[in-house]
């Protein structure tokens, strides 16, 4: 069992380093990355300090049994992911629409510019040719 529950804390530190490097390199959000060093600090003090879970699921939220506590718990993580991740895809799909309106604004003001550049050369051939 420890070596399991140090294998676990051991994979929460290498995520908080890893989540922090890439909000570093600006590949992911400063919500985003406190968001999961705060869950991976409470999955560590769960497992470096099992009596916690029985100290949070009973005097917080009155339940006397951890086994009920801890599938609730991750469910109520899962929603919240769902949350973010539906808030993001909403945020994606505005700037896609924001860049296909800007680029069928500027293939129109190319083409437009086209067909004067190529009436003003009918024009100037029509008128060389006599």
């Amino acid at each position: 069992m420890i070596k399991i529950a140090f294998f676990i804390f051991l994979v929460g530190i290498i995520a908080i380093i890893r989540i922090w490097y890439l909000f570093m390199n600006e590949k992911t959000t400063i919500r985003n990355a406190i968001f999961w060093t705060f869950l991976w600090i409470i999955v560590g003090i769960g497992i470096v300090v099992p009596n916690s879970i029985n100290w949070v699921s009973y005097k917080i939220f009155r339940m006397t049994n951890k086994l009920f506590f801890i599938p609730i718990f991750g469910l109520l993580i899962l929603l919240i992911l769902i949350y973010n991740i539906s808030i993001s895809q909403k945020r994606n799909e505005r700037r896609v629409t924001k860049l296909i309106q800007e680029i069928a604004m500027l293939n129109f003001k190319f083409e437009k510019e086209n067909n004067l550049k190529e009436q003003n050369e009918e024009k100037h051939n029509f008128h060389s040719d006599d």
